[in-house]
């Protein structure tokens, strides 16, 4: 059953149809660099600017030095195991297509974990590292002037995110001497027991992430909260006005210059933002533009991202 439901008429391989994977389009934005630690990366946030004074001639100006803070961001450390039964793949004909098409669903579940740690509202597993929400949760904390609240209350809100990712900003890391993003490796043929303890001979690939999150300069991260999911209307002539949030954000960012600028929110806000859009044409800096041969929409130039981590029952930020 499992390689004829993977196989047409003609016995060729279909494309499996991941009707549970989430879109991850964010992984094109990411930069990577590599940590100082091997399950942490130790990096210096700046908080404070030098003083500097305008001097007279033969009167000097008192020394100074920017302030730090020095921040320990954890590594996370993903896996997943796929096992399929050698005589399937004999049986199959095809395998390296047949483990494609199986070994697809670890590797949308992979980046579907990241995704959820990067921008859930849940405390994060105490393996994995620290996300956005964990990081602009008050509208009292030091960096609140980059958190918008949209005016929602109670537990149907959503967020829409903008980040600038590079290096010196916004980046993600790993392990000091491993290699960045999804690690794969077919570990081949072995022998396997059942839930019996019985054997049998079984191929395997072994799929690695490890990965951290280091916001250096959170100037570069806006949160657009408390959008009440409930009240988004398609005109915006109640509940949030999206493009108009959007907008603010833009104009907290420090530089949108300084890195790779995107938006991230979930399809239902997305669709709504589209919506908006229709309504509000002659006004919109809102475009839909073809790259890589898949049509990317953008405000103001800056992508626009669809992440269906980004929760539509999100606690009202307080």
């Amino acid at each position: 059953a499992d390689v004829i439901g993977r196989m047409d008429s003609q016995g060729n391989i279909t494309k499996v149809a991941e009707l549970m994977s989430a879109n991850t389009d964010f992984f094109d934005d990411l930069t990577y660099e590599q940590a100082n630690g091997v399950v942490s990366h130790r990096t210096t946030v700046r908080s404070g600017l030098p003083e500097v004074a305008w001097r007279q001639l033969y009167k000097g100006v008192q020394p100074s030095k920017s302030t730090v803070t020095t921040v320990d961001e954890p590594i996370g450390m993903l896996e997943g195991r796929s096992v399929i039964d050698s005589k399937l793949l004999a049986l199959n004909g095809n395998d390296a297509a047949w483990r494609l098409s199986e070994d697809s669903a670890f590797l949308q579940s992979m980046r579907k974990k990241v995704a959820e740690n990067l921008f859930g509202i849940n405390t994060p597993e105490a393996e994995g590292f620290t996300g956005f929400p964990q990081r602009f949760a008050a509208l009292d904390a030091e960096n609140a002037k980059n958190i918008i609240s949209a005016g929602g209350s109670g537990n149907t809100n959503t967020s829409i995110w903008l980040v600038v990712w590079s290096p010196q900003t916004v980046t993600a890391v790993y392990p000091k001497g491993s290699t960045a993003g999804l690690q794969a490796r077919d570990l081949g043929e072995d022998t396997i027991y059942d839930d019996a303890g019985r054997p049998f001979q079984a191929n395997s690939t072994l799929f690695q992430w490890d990965m951290g999150l280091s916001v250096r300069d959170w100037r570069y991260v806006v949160r657009i909260a408390n959008i009440d999911t409930g009240a988004l209307t398609e005109t915006a002539a109640t509940g949030a006005n999206l493009l108009s949030l959007m907008a603010r954000a833009c104009r907290r960012i420090e530089d949108l210059t300084a890195g790779r600028a995107a938006f991230y929110m979930n399809r239902d806000t997305a669709e709504m933002l589209d919506l908006q859009h229709v309504n509000q044409i002659k006004n919109s800096t809102l475009t839909f533009e073809d790259a890589g041969g898949r049509q990317v929409t953008k405000f103001r130039g800056i992508p626009v991202r669809i992440v269906d981590a980004i929760s539509n029952a999100e606690p009202a930020v307080k």
